[in-house]
């Protein structure tokens, strides 16, 4: 629906960019990007209209990602940023300038304006990381 690669594309394509950052000595990071209370635009739009603003999020950050950005859905309402080949602070920086980029300004629908807001968590690797520890980590 939305034209970005799925959970399964996602994992392989960390596990592959970790083993190749790790053995070139390079660090890389990863950024979810969770919609707030998304459920409730189902509730209140319908399912076409928030399965439309699904597909905007994901044209947004498309749009805004650096070439080696790896982009994909996980599922739902849950995005996430594979971000190589740039230090932690412009990983940070672009993970910021996409997640603000995403939610503003607000998406105009046939039925009203829909606010919406995110929750994003971002992980730079460390030696020895594997993808479940970078994916989940809370650093």
């Amino acid at each position: 629906m939305t034209g970005l690669p799925n959970r399964r594309w996602f994992d392989r394509h960390l596990e592959a960019a970790l083993e190749l950052a790790e053995a070139e000595g390079r660090q890389i990071a990863v950024a979810r990007l969770d919609l707030d209370s998304f459920k409730s635009v189902n509730d209140i739009f319908g399912q076409i209209t928030g399965d439309r603003v699904l597909v905007e999020v994901a044209q947004r950050i498309n749009a805004l990602r650096r070439p080696s950005t790896m982009v994909a859905r996980l599922g739902n309402d849950n995005f996430a940023l594979i971000l190589v080949e740039m230090t932690t602070e412009a990983a940070m920086q672009a993970c910021g300038d996409v997640l603000t980029a995403a939610m503003r300004p607000s998406f105009d629908t046939k039925l009203g304006i829909v606010h919406l807001s995110a929750s994003a968590g971002f992980a730079a690797s460390r030696p020895g990381d594997t993808a479940d520890t970078l994916f989940w980590a809370r650093r």
